[in-house]
């Protein structure tokens, strides 16, 4: 098991990004989550923020807001932490460029809108939902 990042963006028009992918694991077989992936070695949580951001969504921001850091499962290591971040003032820089093995469609909505997906049960991974509820400070809605 490796550490991840989960990244909330927030572009200037009060919108923010999601992610919908396959997760073949759950009863849904879908998800829609934040953008978010696995921390390389030798690679420091911020820049995986940075990196699963433009990767997934082809937008960068021009501020990175570390949030907080939790343990994704205790029983599976020392070293295996979720760290959340904000990603503020996003800019589309690019298109995705996601890894072969990834299939992953992303949109923008309303902040208001993806925390009415929480209350629907669209957003059901803890990772998310935890991020967004430490994001709201940040947030002006």
């Amino acid at each position: 098991n490796k550490s991840a990042c989960i990244v909330m963006p927030i572009l200037d028009d009060a919108k923010t990004i999601l992610v919908v992918q396959p997760r073949l694991s759950t009863s849904e077989g879908v998800s829609v989550e934040l953008p978010a992936g696995y921390v390389e070695q030798n690679e420091k949580p911020v820049t995986t923020a940075l990196r699963e951001l433009r990767e997934e969504t082809g937008y960068v921001p021009n501020q990175i807001v570390y949030l907080d850091k939790f343990y994704q499962d205790q029983a599976c290591g020392v070293a295996c932490y979720n760290y959340s971040y904000l990603a503020k003032d996003c800019v589309k820089d690019g298109k995705q460029n996601l890894d072969k093995d990834e299939f992953i469609k992303y949109f923008e909505c309303n902040i208001e809108e993806a925390y009415e997906l929480i209350n629907l049960g669209y957003i059901t991974d803890i990772q998310s939902k935890y991020t967004m509820e430490k994001a709201k400070k940040y947030i002006k809605f």
